[in-house]
Order: structure tokens, then C-alpha cells, then sequence
């Protein structure tokens, strides 16, 4: 097994392999000048890291702490999805502070493309240690950081019919003053996609809100 660093550089230089300017220019306009690109799209990233992760492994432990951190340092932001994305393949075995670790990866570089994906892994994660839901997502939303709070709104959208309907609620009107464009639309996001198995429930809220 590679090093969390030999891991990264292996993966980056593969990535650099794949650039394309062309690409790129326009993957930095979309997304507002915030993050560099190598200049790849999804189908061209996504099978690189699957075919990696099948011949090297998925890091654990401290490894993967340090892949991790270390591909958030990255400017290229393809380097962040290939960290989300290892992540992602081990969320249901990670012990429950592994919460601190998709903590750092919302606010470091945040932006949507990045929070909506962690938001599933936390909710991946929050079912297994429903116990941390509650003063985790307090503490977020205190903070008044936008993508922390986005998180508390949208982490229960896979839930469904197990959606903690109060805690949404709060959550929601919590922002509801919020001149935010992403927290506006994160409550849209999470109502909407709740009408599906709790309509009776969304149209009261609506009403009375």
C-alpha cells in the first residue's frame, strides 16, 4: 500500500496526465475563479481514481486523514473530488470522530459542488452515530458559517421518511432571514425533495411559515 503521499503524488501525476487546458479555462470560469483545474470532467476523473482504487487500495486510519488533508492544500480542485471520493468508499467504517475530519473538509475550499457531496457522506455518518447529531449540528449552525449551516439543512436528504422533521424545521427557520443565495436555496432543496414522501407535512410548514 502507498503512503498517504505517495498516494497523492501517484494520483496527481496521473491527473496531469489528463489535463487539458481547454477545459480547464472554462471549469475556472464556471466556477467563478475560485479553484484551479487540471481540466477534466467527470467521466474522464472518475474512472482514473476507480481504477486506481482498485489496483493500490483505500487508504484507512491516519493515512487517509493525511491523503486528505493533503489533497484540500491542492490548488487543482480535482484533487479535492479524488478526496471526497476515497472518503466516500470508506464513510460506513469510519469511527465517530472521523466527523472532525468532514468538518474541515466543508470549510476548507468550500464551495457547493464540494459541501452538497460531503453532505451525504455526514448524513451517511450521522446515521451510524445519531448520538452526534444534535450538538454537532447546534455547533454548526451557532458558528454562522454559511456552508456549515448549509450542511444542517441538506445532510437528511436521503432520509426520507426517516427525515427528523423538527430538526429540519428549526434549521430552516433558523436561516429564514438569511440573505444567503445558498442557504435560500438549501431550504428550497430540502423542502422540495421532502414533498415527495411528506407532502401534507411541507404544505402546513409553507403555510404557516
Amino acid at each position: 500500500m502507498l503512503t498517504a503521499n505517495q498516494y497523492y503524488e501517484h494520483l496527481r501525476s496521473l491527473f496531469s496526465d489528463h489535463a487539458n487546458a481547454e477545459i480547464a479555462e472554462k471549469q475556472v470560469r464556471y466556477m467563478k475563479d475560485h479553484f484551479e483545474f487540471f481540466g477534466m470532467k467527470a467521466p474522464t476523473w472518475l474512472p482514473i481514481l476507480k481504477t486506481t482504487f482498485k489496483e493500490q487500495g483505500v487508504l484507512e486510519g491516519e493515512e487517509l486523514r493525511e491523503f486528505v488533508t493533503t489533497c484540500f492544500e491542492d490548488d487543482c480542485r480535482e484533487m479535492q473530488y479524488a478526496a471526497i471520493e476515497m472518503v466516500q468508499k470508506g464513510i460506513k467504517k469510519q469511527p465517530e470522530d472521523f466527523v472532525l475530519l468532514l468538518e474541515y473538509m466543508i470549510v476548507t475550499k468550500s464551495w457547493w459542488d464540494s459541501v452538497d457531496w460531503i453532505a451525504t457522506l455526514v448524513g451517511i455518518h450521522f446515521q451510524r452515530y445519531p448520538h452526534l447529531i444534535a450538538p454537532t449540528t447546534e455547533r454548526w449552525m451557532e458558528s454562522g458559517y454559511l456552508w456549515l449551516q448549509r450542511i444542517c439543512i441538506i445532510f437528511q436528504l436521503k432520509y426520507k421518511e426517516k427525515t427528523d422533521l423538527e430538526l429540519l424545521s428549526k434549521y430552516i427557520l433558523a436561516v429564514a432571514n438569511s440573505k444567503e443565495f445558498f442557504l435560500q436555496k438549501a431550504s428550497g432543496w430540502a423542502l422540495r425533495d421532502l414533498s415527495r414522501k411528506k407532502p401534507d407535512f411541507v404544505i402546513r410548514f409553507v403555510a404557516e411559515n
